[in-house]
């Protein structure tokens, strides 16, 4: 059973400045239940849901925010004595708090995701394996809203194949932002032959979900590697290093009502935050009635929908 998660949160946000210049991209907020909620917020709320509560935080130096989110304050609590439904709602996320054990490391200098993850090798045990997630991306369900169904899956198959490295991808019409893999089919999986960082030319149109579950081993695979794109030490060219060496790595695709949303952009981020909004199981109907409406005066004031 994989019961420790890595989450990647030391980015600097630079593509959405101002808005983080300040604040960390991760304490950005979309919608889950009615409520709005950071992304790194339900990432844990997830992590837990599925059965992990061992979580470690990489962060950098201006990441604050993050360790204040996840520290019970008080005195905001006795400023609540005359708004019980608030204080309700804030005493339940200091309970959820009281359930799960958060560690923060450090990340001082930013050189990629695979640096980051090599940070963590000293806190997990050489026979256990362990969830990797970055932190300002999840996987929403269209249907369900935040499922857990998803994570449960990938450790699930993790188990099931006792893969090395466990990965998801889903079909992409342009794949150059992405990581992607290449493999032959089997089952309910795919065994995967090559994975490449930012392909120039597309070699497939899978591309990789930032979730994946490892043994130790990578932490191995990411000292054998250099620095790759961006003069950055890149975590698939850690995964490729295990292809290549022998290892096994399998992927699993996301489901048909599951959307990969990733907070890295504004344009992305504006995406997250009207996909969950609109497909979120408590707030859909309204905002889809609200959207319809505003769509309704915005024709009688002169304006077009295209």
């Amino acid at each position: 059973m994989v019961n420790i998660a890595v989450i990647a949160a030391a980015g600097k946000g630079t593509r959405l400045i101002p808005a983080t210049k300040e604040q960390p991209k991760e304490m950005l907020p979309i919608i889950s239940q009615g409520v709005i909620k950071p992304v790194l917020h339900l990432i844990v709320e997830q992590l837990y849901t599925s059965g992990i509560s061992k979580l470690f935080v990489i962060t950098g130096r201006d990441k604050r925010a993050v360790v204040d989110h996840f520290t019970q304050n008080y005195e905001l609590m006795d400023g609540l004595s005359n708004k019980s439904d608030i204080k309700n709602m804030l005493q339940e996320f200091y309970d959820f708090l009281n359930k799960i054990n958060i560690s923060y490391i450090n990340q001082p200098r930013p050189e990629g995701f695979g640096a980051a993850v090599q940070l963590a090798e000293n806190y997990i045990s050489s026979s256990d394996s362990f969830l990797l997630t970055s932190g300002d991306s999840i996987v929403f369900s269209l249907k369900d809203g935040h499922s857990t169904d998803f994570i449960k899956r990938l450790t699930e198959t993790h188990k099931k194949y006792d893969a090395d490295a466990t990965l998801a991808f889903f079909k992409a019409k342009d794949v150059s932002k992405y990581g992607v893999i290449v493999g032959e089919e089997s089952d309910d999986i795919i065994n995967v032959s090559k994975v490449v960082e930012k392909p120039k030319e597309p070699i497939s149109s899978l591309a990789i979900v930032g979730k994946y579950v490892f043994k130790p081993v990578i932490f191995h695979a990411l000292k054998k590697i250099g620095f790759g794109i961006g003069q950055e030490k890149q975590l698939t060219d850690a995964i490729q290093w295990l292809v290549e060496k022998g290892f096994k790595v399998v992927a699993i695709p996301l489901k048909e009502d599951e959307v990969y949303l990733d907070i890295g952009n504004p344009q992305t981020y504006i995406e997250a935050l009207v996909t969950t909004a609109l497909f979120d199981p408590l707030l859909n109907s309204i905002t889809v009635q609200k959207f319809n409406e505003l769509n309704t005066f915005y024709k009688k004031s002169g304006g077009s929908s295209d």
